[in-house]
């Protein structure tokens, strides 16, 4: 039996434990402009400048609970878990403000 060794190059290696350099932005953070979606173009500027965008209340708590439910039901999933596809954190964290 032989094995095979299968390794990617993560485009965005931001899981380290201690931090890094920083890494050059080679994709902008906004396709489009604000006649393709629901932000105007000072929502959009200020997504290109950050790289994020925090809406505050977007989803509900109940919604957390059953996303991260499903989250954590996807990640021990064992068909799903050898996947070379399914990228997973050693260790989730918790999320702190919502008691998940």
């Amino acid at each position: 039996m032989t094995a095979t060794i299968q390794t990617t190059t993560d485009d965005y290696p931001t899981r380290l434990t201690t931090p890094g350099a920083m890494i050059p932005r080679e994709h902008p953070t906004v396709w489009g402009g604000p006649d393709d979606g629901p932000f105007d173009a000072a929502a959009l500027e200020a997504h290109a400048e950050r790289g994020f965008t925090i809406l505050e209340d977007f989803i509900t708590p109940d919604e957390v609970t059953a996303y991260t439910a499903e989250l954590d039901r996807l990640a021990s999933d064992p068909d799903l878990r050898g996947d070379v596809r399914v990228i997973t954190e050693k260790r989730r964290a918790r999320c702190a403000p919502c008691s998940t």
